[in-house]
């Protein structure tokens, strides 16, 4: 029997210019400055793997406020 491991991927904002997409099988993309180019690197590998994207796709609990 194959088991495989999907997850469910979405987009982590960490600051202005900061951005990554995080998987909880455990695959972690790469910082990028653009908020798109990490929902990129989401949707490239929800679509490469068993794992789904999550809606919504920006993590809200994860994404932190600019105040100045």
């Amino acid at each position: 029997m194959i088991v495989t491991m999907s997850g469910e991927v979405h987009v982590q904002i960490h600051g202005l210019l900061s951005a990554h997409a995080v998987c909880s099988c455990g695959w972690c993309g790469g910082r990028r400055h653009l908020k798109a180019s990490a929902e990129y690197d989401a949707w490239e590998h929800a679509l490469r793997t068993p794992c789904s994207v999550s809606f919504p796709l920006i993590n809200p609990c994860a994404a932190t406020t600019v105040v100045g």
